[in-house]
């Protein structure tokens, strides 16, 4: 059976068993979930789209954002929003190219 352990977490991925930090994008960076911030700065800070706090994740904002990598964070409801638009897009122009 699952326990809890190993269960996903935070991001969707599985705490380091020794730490209980994520480690995002390929351990690129650890996310600590006590702090509530990554253990390292962010490259692409303090003027990149990491933003000005090197350190804080989705810039505050983890309903909205997600940040699979932990370079820079993502729209959450934009990237689905897109998504849809593509298959909606995408379906109309399949079905136009079928009937004719």
């Amino acid at each position: 059976g699952q326990t809890i352990a190993d269960l996903p977490g935070f991001n969707g991925e599985q705490p380091d068993p020794v730490t209980g930090h994520y480690l995002l994008g390929s351990g690129y960076r650890a996310y600590n979930p006590v702090l509530m911030r990554f253990n390292s700065p962010d490259s692409m800070s303090p003027f990149g789209r990491g933003g000005l706090n090197a350190y804080a994740y989705c810039v505050g904002d983890p309903v909205n954002r997600v940040d699979p990598t932990g370079h820079e964070h993502e729209e959450l409801f934009v990237g689905i929003g897109l998504a849809l638009l593509g298959v909606v897009t995408g379906g109309g122009r399949l079905s136009s190219c079928t009937s004719a």
